[in-house]
């Protein structure tokens, strides 16, 4: 998820944090404070209490020790003890990342029912104009190539390609989690 785009979806994408994303947030009754994500990304030091972390930071966390795991399987250095944690792991990941594939989805949708309303509104903003200075008629194609070079609907339609972007990124993470799970479970019948 691109800088741009952080916003709409409410929570922190992974990728480059801003000052007050190097931790998560975790609250108590009165009190708030920071803790630092781990940095291991050892098994035994994922976290089983995810107070205070955003969806986003949960969900890369998971992956870069999937990841981990998965270059240690290549390298020939696994134990084989810990399939079992690492397939359910991998379905802990699919299952958080369930809800930003689903927003992913929305907010692409959403996007490009927008940049078709904006493209009519200045569509009718163009033929007004045409209409009040007693001009003749614009043809169809003339008022939708206007629409199409104004920048509030060029700046709607690159919206929608980000969050499309975004929504197929979230789409290929998820499939590569489901076979991250299908990979570890299959390792102990090898």
């Amino acid at each position: 998820m691109g800088k741009d785009t952080e916003q709409e979806y409410g929570e922190t994408s992974w990728g480059e944090p801003k000052e007050s994303e190097s931790t998560h947030l975790a609250t108590t009754e009165n009190t708030t404070f920071y803790t630092p994500i781990p940095t291991s990304l050892q098994l035994q030091d994922v976290p089983t209490d995810w107070t205070g972390w955003t969806k986003a930071n949960k969900v890369q966390y998971l992956v870069d020790v999937l990841q981990f795991y998965i270059t240690k399987v290549r390298s020939g250095n696994f134990d084989l003890s810990k399939i079992e944690a690492l397939a359910a792991l991998a379905l802990e990941a699919q299952i958080e990342l369930a809800d930003f594939y689903a927003d992913a989805e929305s907010y692409s949708r959403d996007a490009k029912n927008i940049a078709e309303d904006t493209e009519s509104e200045v569509s009718e903003e163009i033929l007004r104009a045409s209409i009040n200075n007693s001009e003749k008629k614009p043809s169809d194609a003339t008022i939708k190539r206007q629409a199409t070079i104004n920048q509030k609907v060029r700046d709607a339609k690159k919206q929608t390609v980000q969050l499309e972007r975004n929504y197929k990124k979230w789409r290929y993470i998820y499939d590569m989690l489901k076979d991250a799970h299908i990979f570890f479970r299959n390792l102990g019948k090898v």
